[in-house]
């Protein structure tokens, strides 16, 4: 066996253990910006509940009350919720690219990912109109790869 390839071994070893660390590497950063943009997301649609508060005496486990609240629910309110969802996006995604440090835009798309899985749970268990539930399948991702564009804008001015 030749030095040669003793040395292709060693280097094969690298590459197989680099790449695992920046796999694990976009793992963080997608849970990074997940958990950033759901308190994001929390706070604002707290802030849409403070606005516009459910009416009293009505039960979040009762799924014809829910339907109903939302059918009722004030365009405005609505899409307070939806610029929430986008702003938590958004944050997240930049979280996202901060945290892989590269211009990998994978983490931040992943972050949109995870977040539409999770409003469509909401989509599901809860009716919205339908103009809410197309836009909510879209604002997730659109949100954090502004947040990704934005924060690779941001340190381009930077250097």
């Amino acid at each position: 066996m030749c030095k040669d390839n003793k040395n292709l071994g060693k280097t094969l070893i690298l590459c197989v253990l680099c790449t695992k660390r920046r796999e694990m590497k976009r793992i963080i950063a997608v849970l990074a910006g997940c958990i950033v943009s759901v308190l994001v997301i929390f706070l604002s649609e707290g802030l849409s509940h403070t606005l516009n508060p459910p009416p009293e005496g009505l039960n979040p486990n009762d799924p014809e009350q829910l339907k109903t609240l939302m059918a009722e629910a004030p365009f405005l309110a609505l899409v307070l919720v939806q610029v929430g969802a986008f702003l938590g996006a958004f944050v997240g995604g930049m979280i996202a690219s901060a945290v892989i440090g590269t211009k990998d835009k994978l983490p931040a798309i992943g972050v949109g990912v995870v977040l539409t899985l999770l409003g469509l749970i909401n989509l599901v268990l809860i009716p919205h109109p339908v103009w809410f539930t197309l836009t909510a399948l879209l604002v997730y991702v659109a949100g954090a790869y502004t947040g990704y564009t934005i924060y690779h804008q941001l340190k381009k001015k930077d250097a």
